[in-house]
């Protein structure tokens, strides 16, 4: 505040207050004094109110109703009792537009509540003011910082208007809030292999939220029943409930990166929560098998652990992925077979040693294949198998044929 005194037969205390950074009502004091001694009635105690004021004026958040006071002087604009229609004739003076930069079509319903038609009760330090105060309420849906709040009176902008206005976005919202990944679409995930995605988390008016929501947002990757299929050997089927496999990190920003390390094939459902509530883009996914590999692969040996002479025996390969997911190889040409005789040297003939696809000999899985091979009377023999140029899990393998056995056929 500003105090201006006049010499004279009386002097006349003027004062002047706000300006563009005034916008909370503020208690002073202001104290007079003659000749070192304090003239009767001071200190006074007084409130200054800026032309607008309150939370609303410069803050709010997306679809919550807010609300701001604009001060209109000692000039009587109370309305007059009767219509609603009085009423707003009454305030015709009072203009308060809120306007965005970036969009000058967008524009926000404000109401202007007459003096009389509203109440200031228990706000002690604007209650001598109560008569001299208008209400503005409005509810903005679209958050952003370039909101401009415009308000004048009797034609003129108050001081400091236009105001700045940052709505931010409200709670995020569990049914607008979205997963953005490449595996969306088809929701389907390869095993073995980091998946990443980002949660945008949204308030109920589609607004991106850019800050943390101080809750806590989970992500977990349950397998649904029934979703074992390609899984053949106990050791795939067995549980994998003790290893982390979704995680979700919070960027900061709004944003969650949300990170998927399936292991097992089948169907699993994702599930993002936030402090145990779903989101609803929490979905169903499909878990296939990354391509084989060999060391996941293995080269069963027969059960009799020795082959029988003078007939073809069979060898069970299974094809599969870092995860011990049943896999086909990319082509088949890369699973190359190789033999030799320990007894008496050379190699095993081509025509002795044949791989086929499984064909139901132990189940119909992608990457089931039988090793045939003809069992030579007494000798020893050493069968390798190589997936893309290494051997195979199993490979090599020395095995024996059984002595006796009928002559080759």
């Amino acid at each position: 505040a500003r105090v201006e005194r006049s010499e004279g037969e009386h002097n006349l205390l003027r004062y002047t207050a706000g300006g563009p950074g005034l916008t909370t009502p503020t208690t002073v004091q202001l104290v007079a004094a003659h000749l070192g001694a304090p003239v009767r009635g001071a200190p006074l105690q007084l409130t200054l109110l800026p032309p607008a004021f309150g939370p609303g004026l410069q803050r709010a958040t997306a679809g919550e109703a807010e609300r701001f006071w604009v001060y209109l002087s000692a000039a009587p604009r109370v309305a007059p009792r009767g219509s609603n229609a009085e009423a707003q004739r009454a305030l015709q003076s009072v203009q308060v537009e809120l306007r965005n930069e970036d969009d000058p079509s967008a524009r926000v319903a404000v109401t202007v509540v007459p003096p009389e038609l509203r109440a200031l009760r228990g706000e002690a330090a604007w209650a001598g003011a109560a008569d001299q105060l208008a209400e503005v309420r409005y509810t903005c849906t679209s958050a952003g910082p370039r909101w401009r709040m415009h308000v004048s009176v009797d034609g003129a902008a108050v001081c400091g208007s236009p105001f700045g206005c940052d709505v931010r976005p409200g709670r995020p919202c569990l049914a607008r809030s979205q997963l953005h990944a490449p595996w969306m679409g088809a929701g389907q995930l390869v095993a073995g292999g980091e998946q990443q995605g980002v949660l945008q988390l949204r308030d109920a008016h589609g607004n991106e939220c850019d800050v943390g929501v101080g809750g806590r947002v989970t992500a977990s990757l349950t397998r649904a029943p029934c979703a074992l299929n390609g899984s053949t050997d106990d050791e795939v089927l067995a549980e994998d409930d003790g290893l982390a496999n979704a995680t979700a990190t919070d960027l900061g920003d709004g944003r969650y990166g949300v990170t998927l390390l399936p292991r097992r094939v089948g169907r699993y459902a994702l599930s993002l929560e936030l402090d145990s509530r779903p989101f609803a883009c929490s979905r169903l996914v499909q878990v296939l098998a990354a391509p084989a590999e060999a060391g996941g692969s293995m080269l069963h040996l027969p059960a009799s652990g020795v082959l029988q002479p003078g007939q073809w025996n069979a060898m069970r390969l299974r094809c599969a992925d870092s995860c011990g997911n049943s896999s086909a190889p990319q082509q088949q040409e890369s699973v190359r077979l190789h033999g030799r005789c320990l007894r008496g040297g050379g190699a095993v003939q081509p025509e002795h040693l044949v791989l086929r696809e499984a064909d139901g000999a132990f189940d119909d899985s992608a990457g089931e294949f039988v090793v045939w091979i003809f069992g030579w009377p007494i000798s020893r023999l050493e069968i390798g198998v190589t997936l893309d140029g290494e051997d195979v899990a199993g490979s090599p393998a020395v095995l024996d044929v059984a002595a006796g056995g009928a002559a080759p056929g």
